[in-house]
């Protein structure tokens, strides 16, 4: 198949007046959206770019290829970490974890008390809730762990994001601790 049959069937072509009154524009946009994975294991917005990508190759050109429709597979990575809070006694605290990755990663939420016993959230604790939701972004999740009344005793210490897929594990970890009044 040759660059330009290729182009002809995934590339739409959009007129537009020029604004400086020279006549009409011309731009090429490509019909195909969903993301692909390269054979160099880089994932390409769409065909086209990939297409592109092979086209600025050259005689190499052979040298890259779609493996399939879809981003590459990728390891888990934390797009946005929970952060060390201070809460106050008989207060909600909300910790909140983002993590991208293809296939898309699941959250689990491990908490590790200040006497170093470690227990996988939301456990039989009745204060504690996790909520997960997808997005906001494609092949990502978020998820975020709300201690609706805060005690010291129970609450106080390290909690731990893992979000995992097939590939691997990302972790991040935030400290909760007593606000200090003054």
């Amino acid at each position: 198949m040759q660059v330009g049959q290729r182009a002809s069937q995934r590339y739409i072509t959009l007129a537009h007046n020029d604004e400086d009154g020279g006549g009409v524009q011309y731009r090429c946009a490509c019909k195909e959206t969903d993301p692909v994975c390269g054979s160099d294991n880089r994932t390409y917005s769409n065909v086209c770019r990939l297409n592109e990508a092979t086209a600025e190759l050259g005689y190499n050109a052979t040298l890259l290829w779609m493996q399939y429709r879809g981003p590459c597979q990728s390891a888990p990575f934390i797009r946005s970490a929970p952060k060390n809070l201070a809460g106050s006694v008989g207060h909600t605290v909300v910790f909140d974890c983002e993590v991208n990755g293809y296939p898309v990663p699941s959250i689990s939420w491990r908490f590790t008390d200040a006497y170093g016993i470690t227990k996988w959230l939301p456990g039989d604790d009745t204060l504690i809730a996790i909520q997960t939701r997808g997005g906001p972004d494609h092949f990502t999740v978020t998820s975020w762990v709300q201690i609706m009344e805060f005690k010291p005793t129970q609450h106080m210490g390290n909690y731990t994001c893992l979000g995992s897929n097939s590939a691997d594990v990302a972790t991040a970890s935030a400290v909760l601790d007593v606000r200090k009044m003054v």
